[in-house]
């Protein structure tokens, strides 16, 4: 069985540095089929995290889980197996497709939501700040105040 310690490096690597590498040289050289695979294998890999976080607190133990995530993970990105390729076209693509509109909407309302929360938070902040500041102001000329009588 392979180690965590060796897993984690060898997922690092594989999903994240040789393909953030393999982006550069298809954005340097403007290569549209590339940058095309690039962004199916990003995509397919924001699913794939989302998907490890729920398997690796639920089939751990699972025998060989983390072989068999190190083997998945080097289909994914291999271009001779095109993995990546075959999971966004085949599954993701129709299932985006399929729930497009649900999900803007979605994604508005949850943007609207935040910024409505982000914006009642920053006016607590700003009242606990004048506020704040308003004492310590005042707080220094009263205190020089009543030491001058």
């Amino acid at each position: 069985m392979l180690p965590r310690l060796l897993c984690n490096p060898l997922k690092v690597f594989a999903l994240q540095f040789y393909p953030a590498y393999l982006s550069y040289k298809a954005i340097k050289h403007n290569n549209t089929q590339a940058l095309m695979s690039c962004l199916m294998y990003w995509v397919v890999l924001a699913f794939v995290d989302g998907i490890e976080g729920v398997a690796d607190v639920t089939v751990f133990w699972f025998p060989f889980y983390n072989e068999l995530k190190t083997v998945f993970m080097v289909w994914l990105i291999l271009p001779q197996t095109k993995g990546s390729t075959f999971l966004y076209q085949t599954y993701i693509h129709p299932l985006l497709i399929k729930h497009e509109s649900e999900i803007d909407k979605a994604l508005s309302e949850a943007q609207s939501r935040i910024a409505r929360a982000g914006f009642f938070y920053a006016k607590k902040g700003i009242a606990i700040g004048q506020k704040f500041l308003m004492e310590a102001v005042w707080g220094d000329l009263l205190s020089g105040f009543r030491t001058a009588r």
